[in-house]
């Protein structure tokens, strides 16, 4: 599930257009990319191509000239959920009780314009976002909201309005209504999202929840992980290990493939690997390595 806030900036006109369009381009592209990138990857594809849109139409009518639109965007997948974020709409956490921000406003720090956005969609040829994911737990509440509701009321009467309205609608309604009621005069935007049930841990889950995980250091001959003992040092690549290995209890011969120690922290190498178990469980075929041990310690086992 993909839900979004987007406040427009520029001239009336100009910042609607950018923010649903935006909106509306994100909402439709992001579910068009393949099922095997990244959140942060599939969005970020879509918001190049939606930053290059704004300031070409921006270029091209006078009207619209100037427009740039902030974008706030959560996306819940398996057991998981993803942020994504340009400008100073926010993105807030209601976990027991407590109100949370999961992003940063992206103002200029000087006092003089500390309500100038420094990063937005439509303001730069590069569209810069911020990216964060976590877990996700049962009666979880998100909120996205624009300035013209966390600017008027404070973080400790947004978590009073979203604890009384149980509705998820009726919760977004009484925040953007009372925003308005007290002397706002800004767009007043408000999402509520509630998390019901969390689905049982898929692959994507197990692998997603892997890239966080320690490398192991170089192994030898005899040295053990997770079980299975080193017989020998099948290739030393750049980036990967190749060791055969054998489980004591069976007698198994097995494969294990894992990153050179060098790698640790190289987020695009530790995708690639997992990446690789991804689709070593998903094909079957003689012709292809069977993935027949879970992920651990970011090592793949064919």
């Amino acid at each position: 599930m993909l839900a979004a806030v987007a406040d427009g900036i520029g001239g009336h006109k100009g910042g609607r257009e950018a923010a649903e369009y935006t909106v509306r381009g994100l909402l439709s592209d992001y579910f068009a990319t393949p099922d095997t990138w990244s959140v942060p990857r599939a969005i970020e594809t879509v918001t190049t191509a939606l930053n290059r849109w704004v300031i070409a139409e921006a270029s091209r009518n006078s009207d619209l000239a100037g427009m740039a639109t902030t974008l706030s965007a959560i996306v819940l997948r398996g057991r998981r959920f993803y942020t994504a974020h340009i400008g100073d709409s926010r993105i807030y956490r209601l976990q027991e009780g407590q109100l949370r921000p999961l992003t940063v406003d992206h103002t200029w720090e000087h006092p003089e314009l500390n309500n100038v956005l420094s990063r937005a969609v439509g303001l730069d040829p590069r569209v810069l976002m911020d990216f964060s994911d976590g877990e996700l737990a049962i009666n979880d509440r998100f909120l996205l909201v624009s300035d013209g509701v966390w600017g008027v009321l404070p973080d400790a009467l947004m978590t009073e309005v979203l604890l009384d309205h149980p509705e998820p609608q009726a919760a977004a309604a009484a925040l953007a209504s009372l925003a308005l009621a007290q002397g706002g005069h800004d767009n007043a935007s408000a999402v509520v999202v509630d998390v019901l049930t969390i689905p049982p841990a898929n692959l994507r889950d197990s692998l997603e929840s892997a890239v966080s995980l320690p490398l192991p250091h170089r192994l030898s001959v005899g040295h053990e992980l997770d079980g299975l003992l080193v017989d020998e040092i099948l290739h030393d690549a750049r980036e990967t290990l190749l060791y055969r290995v054998h489980n004591p209890h069976n007698s198994q011969p097995l494969v294990l493939k894992t990153l050179q120690p060098s790698m640790e922290g190289d987020l695009g190498a530790t995708a690639a690997l997992l990446m690789e178990e991804w689709r070593a469980r998903r094909v079957v075929s003689q012709f292809f390595p069977r993935s027949c041990h879970p992920s651990s310690v970011a090592a793949s086992i064919i």
